[in-house]
């Protein structure tokens, strides 16, 4: 139903190519993605090795707006009064963007049961990611992993009576 009426509604649109491009970027191509990964992730050790790219991936932009605010400040955004991190994007909302999914994650990993040199890796990761996002000055994004980091902290506790009592609370 999604995907029918989000065809239906570039033919109603007022700027065709607008709409053409912001159905292919957020509805075709996410789904597509979701079809690959229900296709080829077949494994827990999969799913792990997906994440971890995700993870690595999101580490490896952290220390390349690292590097951009450290060494080549002349490049720096000036967004709205504040010079902003962007990397390799050309938008610092896009690093926000990234690491919308990629904290969430690498709290989840913090949060389980594995290892402890995998735990401490992630929250070594976890620290060099914040202080990027800080820089990225992207609101929206910290709002987002604010909600996500609850959502990963409710999924963490394991009593889901008190999952349902405290979300009953928090409405």
């Amino acid at each position: 139903v999604f995907l029918v009426m989000a065809v239906l509604s570039i033919i109603v649109a007022y700027s065709g190519r607008d709409a053409l491009r912001a159905f292919h970027e957020e509805v075709l191509a996410p789904l597509l993605y979701l079809v690959l990964a229900l296709a080829y992730l077949r494994t827990r050790v999969d799913v792990r090795r997906l994440l971890v790219a995700l993870f690595g991936t999101g580490l490896l932009i952290a220390l390349l707006g690292l590097a951009q605010y450290i060494f080549f400040r002349h490049t720096l955004l000036l967004e709205n009064g504040t010079y902003r991190v962007h990397a390799v994007y050309g938008s610092a909302n896009s690093i926000g963007l990234l690491f919308d999914y990629v904290l969430p994650c690498g709290i989840a990993l913090a949060l389980a049961r594995v290892s402890m040199r995998s735990r401490l890796l992630a929250l070594v990761g976890l620290l060099i990611m914040l202080p990027v996002l800080y820089l990225t000055d992207s609101g929206g994004a910290w709002v987002a992993i604010a909600v996500a980091t609850l959502f990963v902290f409710a999924l963490s506790i394991r009593n889901r009576r008190l999952v349902l009592i405290g979300g009953l609370v928090i409405i």
